[in-house]
């Protein structure tokens, strides 16, 4: 893979963990510079597994990044590929198995919800719906 492709990936890859962990970060930057933007990075945010929906259980940025590492594997995720350190540990605390696909996508949606609790709890605990006046 030519250096620009691995820059690209790198940069594909970041933002993926940007958005992942967003409503966790949203607990560290102060209010003062999210605040005007909170209702659109919020409606992002749960819209996002919508994506997935409309494109056959897929990631757009994973499909790019496949597009571009030819060392990605078609059947290969962004979950599998980058977040084993995470998710495996769960999984197995939870009962889940890592090599099974569906539990995989199980731990997925559990992430997806983990931080839609997060948002909810910085929106009307927190912030005490502040964030949106």
């Amino acid at each position: 893979m030519a250096l620009t492709d691995e820059i690209l990936v790198t940069g594909i890859v970041a933002i993926h963990y940007f958005i992942l962990f967003l409503p966790i970060l949203l607990y560290i930057i102060p209010i003062y510079y999210t605040k005007k933007y909170f209702k659109y990075i919020f409606l992002a945010i749960i819209l996002l597994p919508l994506h997935w929906a409309l494109n056959g259980n897929k990631c757009w940025l994973t499909e790019v990044e496949k597009s571009i590492d030819e060392n990605m594997e078609e059947t290969s995720n962004f979950s599998r590929k980058h977040l084993k350190f995470l998710y495996k540990p769960i999984m197995t605390t939870i009962g889940l198995k890592w090599e099974n696909d569906d539990d995989l996508i199980r731990m997925t949606y559990i992430h997806w919800a983990f931080n839609f609790i997060i948002l909810w709890i910085k929106l009307f605990f927190v912030n005490k719906c502040s964030l949106v006046s």
